[in-house]
């Protein structure tokens, strides 16, 4: 009868283990503007159709987009090399250890124990004066009874905290793809000015002996000889600024990498490069980019694991409910210690209330009700952070695509004077000078319409990281516990998740 008792009390108590103290963390629906300012700034058919956008998988390898089989496997190989996103793996997998030691402590804990102890007066009212040795080995259970979920609660901060962890190596992933892009086509930029500069030191040398041709027949004027190589020397300066600058973008690349300066050399060598030139074919609503975005993914589970965290503060504040039983063997005489007649057990249980801690306890809470304020207000700080870089970026990539625009008309108009010039010059009409020079301002615009080009491929990647674009899992599936709710355009800032920090009753 004794032993159904004890049973039905044990049942009893691992059934309302479950109940937890504290705040149960429930993210609100993110609210965001119903569409980007930048785009009702222009016609551009992107951000036109930007609401149609919701699908944040067809951003995960962006890059492929430009279609450059080089910066594909550059890309591979980063994800795989890179110092960063090597050291946020290493968090996840400490992350996931923690969590695995803190579901660890929420069921019985098993050992094995043996010891040897002389016992003196053990039962003075039993049997007072009595003094023996006692020897035992066996199996040593305890269990503490996660009545107001202390453990519960460690169980899903450290779940909030693996997430967080996976959200950082996205961040890190996207910030790596975007960065070696971005180098990739400046140094394929730097290429095709390398290229340009190299036919203008050409022509301003063909200008240069053509005006000491001309000073020496005393048709020129030695002012303008020594104008013609003034514009030379210049020209070859700015050849070697380029080729630095191609040496810059190489080593920042070959850093990326993880790889030892001048390894990549051969890998990226010079070549004709043209740059893509693609409006981004996926633009995320407002709503859609801070669901996407790592940096926001990260701080919303680091509220989540703030939010667990009290509550198992809360709940150090009530009783701890301990079983613990030992079974094996017991003897006064180590001799018969391995005999059957040694078979021993005992069970028991014990309830620790804290009564006076000087306030450790209540301190305590206070301390993870702090850390829930500051993790609301980062929160907060990623959402709007994110908001702004999205705009940014987008109000850049149209401004780029204007200026490019503006380039190729001016270089369309330079190479029509051009031709005009040259058939003058069949005519007789014009001379060999006034071809160079114009020949360079033809170049000149070439030039600046490549620059412009840059800046719309840079500005293009800009916005695919302010999308947090780039986001490969890792082979065991996504851990990320998404945003709950259905996103609403609610106005420019997003709802923040609260949590009731006066809730002190059990759920």
């Amino acid at each position: 009868m004794t032993r159904l008792i004890v049973a039905a009390l044990v049942w009893s108590l691992a059934a309302v283990s479950g109940c937890a103290v504290g705040p149960d963390y429930r993210p609100a629906p993110m609210a965001a503007p119903e569409a980007w300012q930048a785009a009702g700034e222009t016609s551009n058919s992107a951000l036109a159709d930007s609401r149609n956008g919701e699908d944040a998988a067809a951003l995960a390898r962006w890059w492929t987009w430009f279609d450059d089989a080089t910066l594909n496997a550059l890309i591979d190989t980063a994800l795989a090399q890179n110092l960063d996103v090597r050291a946020a793996q290493a968090r996840i997998h400490a992350a996931r250890g923690e969590r695995r030691a803190a579901l660890a402590g929420v069921g019985p804990q098993v050992g094995v124990s043996a010891g040897s102890q002389r016992l003196q007066n053990p039962m003075p009212g039993l049997a007072p004066g009595l003094t023996f040795s006692l020897h035992e080995i066996g199996f040593d259970a305890r269990w503490e009874l996660d009545l107001f979920g202390r453990q519960k609660r460690r169980v899903e901060a450290a779940d909030a905290v693996v997430a967080a962890s996976q959200a950082e190596l996205d961040g890190a992933r996207t910030a790596l793809c975007a960065e070696l892009a971005r180098s990739y086509w400046e140094l394929r930029a730097t290429d095709a000015q390398i290229a340009l500069t190299h036919e203008a030191v050409e022509l301003h040398s063909r200008d240069a002996q053509h005006a000491k041709r001309l000073a020496s027949a005393g048709v020129g004027t030695r002012e303008a000889a020594l104008g013609t190589d003034s514009q030379l020397a210049v020209a070859q300066s700015r050849l070697a600024e380029q080729q630095l600058a191609r040496g810059v973008a190489q080593r920042q690349i070959e850093r990326l990498l993880a790889v030892e300066p001048g390894q990549l050399t051969t890998s990226l060598a010079t070549r004709a490069t043209v740059l893509p030139q693609f409006a981004p074919r996926l633009l995320l609503t407002p709503t859609a980019v801070l669901r996407n975005r790592p940096d926001i993914q990260r701080a919303e589970r680091q509220l989540a694991a703030a939010t667990a965290l009290k509550g198992a503060a809360m709940a150090d504040m009530y009783p701890r409910v301990s079983l613990a039983m030992f079974f094996g063997l017991r003897n006064t005489a180590l001799s018969g210690l391995m005999t059957l007649a040694s078979k021993s057990w005992s069970a028991g249980g014990s309830v620790l209330q804290p009564l006076f801690d000087h306030g450790r306890l209540r301190a305590m809470v206070d301390v993870n009700d702090a850390h829930i304020e500051r993790a609301m207000v980062e929160y907060e700080r990623a959402t709007l952070t994110a908001l702004h870089e999205t705009e940014d970026a987008l109000a850049l990539w149209l401004t780029a695509e204007r200026e490019r625009d503006a380039q190729a008309l001016a270089l369309t108009d330079h190479e029509a004077i051009l031709a005009l010039v040259m058939h003058r010059q069949r005519q007789g009409l014009a001379g060999a000078q006034e071809v160079i020079g114009t020949q360079l301002a033809v170049l000149a615009a070439r030039g600046e319409l490549r620059h412009s080009e840059s800046r719309v491929t840079g500005a293009t990647i800009a916005v695919l990281k302010a999308l947090g674009a780039g986001i490969t899992r890792d082979d065991n599936g996504p851990v990320m516990v998404g945003l709950a709710g259905d996103a609403r355009p609610a106005g420019p800032r997003a709802a923040l998740p609260t949590a009731d920090a006066n809730a002190y009753r059990p759920h």
